[in-house]
């Protein structure tokens, strides 16, 4: 093999068209939803409870980790010394598994190294999850909460179906209850793998019945839903995020219509998000206690943005005082003596965030039997939009949108379907540069999309302004390119009621701005959307810090070979990547990489969901480039002058040989003849010094010269 050539090869590096890195979305696969993900993680406002990424290792299931795998990779048990967990099943989900940390090694640096692995999207640990529940010794003669939540009167609207089934994840549920027989199916115990969900703890029962009871002691919300009892939680009361996600799957695979999920975990776990956020997407309406502890806490499932969180209120319609309150809660619903059914037969009564959760499943589940078109947002906005208010106020952290009103449910008529929602690219409302708009965001997890044109660069300013108090706006800018959504700045600097702004250099093109709230909240009440644009002078393409080679520069710019940043600026010393330097080099050739068949180059550091991505298939498989001996391609890596040299050749197939050599570059360097092909077409001149400096690394302006010197001529 002659030594140049592999050289050359072996060093093809990348460099992007000079760009802000993005992420892309094709317009056709776009989920809209994705801009709500990673909010759960945590409160914006100050809380008091500091919920810390740090997982007590007793709360972690068996000493294991959950692991999400990228597409097309494996995993080496072997490598980090852990155990694949003898399950089949696993949890049911695509690239996902289960491992053990054998002790005595340090659990959470074995997690920590196996989330650094090129195969691995995230390792979590399988915490813990308790139900919701504070026992009672007081037997009511009555269920107070029935008349607090207008049910006698809610009755003659809506008396539920039979057709509707509502999973409970919880201990089980005693299906042989006298007051619970043909209410309930077999169901699914998830923790031992079998058809047998039966309550060997009594929490479950006490939920199911809230909701499906019937007998002459006590009546269930809904008069004819079908309770499905998945057992996630062990007879203590207690389940590892693994069992939970495979309850969830389950649930999903008996085409249910409501999860009631009356228990709480600390600690965030992506794993469960996900499959959460594939069950809401099922439409299937989501609902979980809120905890027990009193305080301002992050606690899941009820966090996350797909599940309706919920509080728990006592007979004074006030907060009761151990629920957990704050940025979160969406309802409030009676929690306190709440009468139902008991395991061993009979009934007793209970409080917890864990009784009011089974209310709002309820009448989700009876307002899904009245509209089966509606989709989890409108049966959520149903019950928020009618709930009664703590102070008057459309939110606030207490109660959320307030404590639920069945009958005011029943008879409401949303004034904006998810269907007429404008939420996604293509329902987008057309601006104009100087424009201003007032907008609502109508129901939960709703976003506004608008879309703007300009035909010249321009420096763009966007405000959101005149929000209602307790919406937290979260702007998104994409640019629009060959069919896809490129992300290119996102405002979110405030909280809730303070405006958002930005200020971004553009240049010509199709854009699209999202508007959602960061909580996934909505309001009757209007913002104002206020947009401007001043015309760049292309003399300088808008570079505010382009001094040198603004002749180079500018040239490429209006060819789109290259481009700048989104603040305005060129970064014009900035070191040149490998990926920039492939994406700026298929630009000049005019290749559209978008619409090609690609074969993967099997590079082990990137996969199809990695930027730049279809630039680095195509070089290769146009024989352009070729990775590192590690098999890795290293997008990111600095380019060298030698190594820029070699690339250009080795792309464009340039020959020639020159009488000028570099003094910094003799006969026997590797690069000499890659440099002095270089210098042969009139690339390359070298420093005034008669040097080449090829082991320099090149800048994004000194690229952009030899890409120039090489297209003229």
């Amino acid at each position: 093999m002659n030594i140049n050539k592999y050289l050359i090869n072996t060093l093809l590096l990348s460099i992007t068209i000079f760009c802000l890195p993005f992420t892309a979305y094709a317009q056709d696969t776009f989920d809209p939803y994705d801009l709500f993900k990673g909010n759960s993680q945590e409160n914006k406002t100050i809380s008091d409870f500091n919920n810390s990424n740090t997982v007590n290792e007793e709360s972690i299931h068996d000493r294991r980790i959950i692991i999400k795998l990228k597409d097309d990779h494996a995993f080496d048990v072997n490598h980090f010394n852990v155990q694949p967990v003898d399950d089949e099943n696993q949890l049911g989900m695509d690239n996902m598994m289960i491992v053990t940390v054998p002790y005595p090694y340090n659990f959470e640096k074995i997690r920590h190294d196996i989330e650094k692995s090129s195969d691995v999207l995230y390792a979590e640990a399988d915490t813990m999850s308790k139900a919701s529940f504070v026992p009672s010794q007081q037997i009511l003669k009555n269920q107070w909460y029935l008349n607090q939540i207008a049910m006698p009167k809610a009755w003659k609207v809506n008396e539920g179906n039979k057709d509707i089934t509502i999973a409970v994840l919880d201990t089980g549920v005693n299906q042989d209850h006298p007051a619970l027989k043909g209410r309930v199916k077999t169901g699914r115990n998830i923790i031992y793998n079998k058809n047998d969900a039966t309550d060997d703890n009594g929490h479950g029962t006490h939920v199911a019945g809230i909701m499906a009871a019937h007998s002459n002691q006590m009546t269930g919300i809904d008069l004819n839903a079908t309770i499905l009892p998945i057992k996630v939680l062990d007879k203590k009361g207690n389940g590892p995020t693994s069992t939970i996600i495979k309850g969830i799957k389950y649930a999903m695979e008996q085409d249910v219509d409501v999860i009631n999920m009356s228990y709480v975990n600390y600690s965030f776990s992506q794993a469960e998000e996900d499959i959460l956020w594939e069950a809401y997407k099922k439409g299937i309406v989501l609902v979980g206690a809120s905890g027990n502890d009193g305080r301002s806490s992050t606690g899941y499932p009820a966090s996350y943005l797909p599940v309706i969180s919920v509080s728990a209120a006592d007979e004074q319609h006030e907060r009761a005082s151990f629920s957990n309150y704050g940025d979160w809660i969406n309802l409030t619903a009676p929690g306190v003596n709440i009468f139902s059914t008991h395991v061993a037969g009979g009934y007793r009564s209970g409080s917890g965030t864990s009784f009011s959760a089974p209310i709002v499943s309820a009448l989700a589940g009876m307002l899904k039997a009245q509209h089966d078109d509606w989709h989890p947002q409108e049966i959520e906005w149903a019950l928020e939009s009618t709930a009664k208010p703590l102070h008057q106020i459309e939110w606030e952290p207490q109660f959320g949108f307030g404590s639920v009103n069945a009958y005011k449910a029943f008879t409401a008529t949303p004034t904006v379907t998810v269907d007429q929602s404008t939420n996604h690219p293509k329902k987008a409302m057309k601006l104009k540069p100087h424009d201003i708009v007032q907008d609502n965001l109508s129901l939960p997890l709703d976003m506004s999309w608008y879309q703007i044109e300009f035909e010249e660069a321009v420096n763009f300013s966007i405000k959101l302004s005149h929000l209602p108090k307790h919406l937290d706006l979260v702007g998104t800018l994409f640019e629009e390119n060959g069919g896809e959504l490129h992300k290119l700045k996102e405002m979110d600097q405030g909280n809730r009621g303070e405006s958002e702004s930005i200020k971004i250099a553009l240049q010509p093109g199709t854009y699209y701005l999202s508007v959602h709230d960061y909580y996934g909240n909505w309001s009757k009440d209007v913002y104002q959307l206020k947009t401007t644009a001043t015309e760049i002078d292309n003399s300088s393409n808008g570079f505010s810090d382009v001094s040198s080679y603004e002749k180079q520069i500018n040239y490429l710019t209006e060819k789109k070979v290259i481009r700048g940043y989104g603040d305005g600026t060129f970064k014009p010393r900035k070191h040149v990547t490998r990926l920039q330097a492939v994406q700026m080099i298929l630009n000049e050739m005019n290749i559209d990489v978008n619409n090609r068949p690609l074969k993967d180059p099997g590079f082990k550091d990137i996969d199809p969901s990695s930027y730049g991505y279809e630039h680095i298939a195509t070089a290769v498989e146009l024989g352009i480039i070729k990775g590192k001996n590690n098999n890795m391609f290293d997008s990111y890596g600095h380019l060298t002058r030698a190594q820029m040299a070699a690339i250009m050749v080795n792309a464009y197939e340039l020959t020639g040989t020159s009488s000028k050599d570099f003094k910094d570059v003799p006969s026997n360097h590797w690069s000499y003849d890659v440099v002095n092909t270089l210098a042969a077409n009139a690339i390359t001149k070298g420093y005034e010094d008669n040097t080449f400096r090829p082991y320099n690394v090149v800048s994004r302006e000194h690229f952009a010269v030899f890409l120039y010197n090489k297209i003229k001529n």
